[in-house]
């Protein structure tokens, strides 16, 4: 869908629907092409992993950078967001907000 210049991206998850710009910050890539995965969760154990958020990271096509789809955070680096929209449902109908 878009959104001035860019456009934006609609994802429906358990808990609602959410919207993402279609816009990698790293070099631009677009970044709803990516796969909607989850990711490993930090732990307390040494040599320990355990997945988590599935079907909440959307990660970008080009070179894998992992983005919250409800936060528009990088997993990896905070100095990094993807914007994010709320999206809101009424009588059948998405509306976003800017």
């Amino acid at each position: 869908m878009p959104v001035g210049a860019y456009s934006v991206g609609v994802f429906r998850l358990e808990t609602g629907y959410y919207g993402i710009v279609n816009y990698c910050p790293h070099e631009g890539a677009d970044l709803c092409k990516g796969r909607l995965t989850g990711t490993n969760l930090h732990t307390d154990k040494l040599s320990h992993y355990e997945w988590g958020c599935e079907g909440r990271i959307l990660r970008c096509p080009w070179h894998k950078w992992e983005f919250d789809l409800i936060t528009g955070q990088h997993l990896a680096d905070p100095n990094f967001r993807a914007r994010t929209y709320r999206v809101i449902e009424s009588e059948g109908r998405l509306t976003i907000e800017l």
